[in-house]
């Protein structure tokens, strides 16, 4: 058990899970979700890794953030889905963003199939009625995605890494 990541992903899992729940009921996420998110790893971050890495993880934030205004720019994704990425980049080692990739391309499927298949249940639907995501056409929160994505990816590295 790796406890540095345990304590990365305890520390992460509530701001994440506003996140989504903020995406799929507003289809916003908050600015003081990923401002936490990115001071969680300012601050436990100095910690846990030694200077050059620690940078080097800073730096993959600010690359996320500019490629993140790009994409909301061009219409691809929403702003806070961009800062999302941003404030979660440094918490992913740089030798393992091909497989983190990969995994929010998976959770990003099953979040799309999920959130469509139990748009169509009435019973369910009627709980949840307010979302605005249920009626936003062509848009989808990918704040779920993204959030699942680090939190599995912390939750593997507290238990395997």
């Amino acid at each position: 058990m790796n406890f540095a990541y345990l304590l990365l992903f305890a520390a992460t899992l509530p701001l994440l899970f506003v996140a989504s729940w903020s995406d799929l009921r507003n289809m916003t996420i908050p600015n003081r979700v990923n401002m936490g998110l990115f001071l969680i790893f300012v601050i436990l971050g100095i910690f846990m890794f030694p200077l050059p890495e620690y940078g080097w993880r800073l730096l993959q934030a600010v690359i996320m953030l500019f490629i993140g205004i790009f994409l909301t720019s061009a219409g691809l994704i929403g702003g806070g889905d961009s800062k999302l990425l941003a404030a979660s980049a440094p918490f992913v080692a740089t030798g393992h963003i091909t497989e983190v990739f990969l995994l929010m391309a998976f959770l990003s499927l099953a979040a799309v199939v999920a959130h469509r298949g139990l748009g169509l249940i009435p019973m369910f639907r009627k709980h949840v009625a307010d979302w605005v995501s249920w009626n936003t056409k062509g848009n989808f929160p990918f704040g779920v995605p993204i959030a699942a994505t680090l939190s599995l990816y912390l939750l593997v590295l507290a238990g395997f890494g």
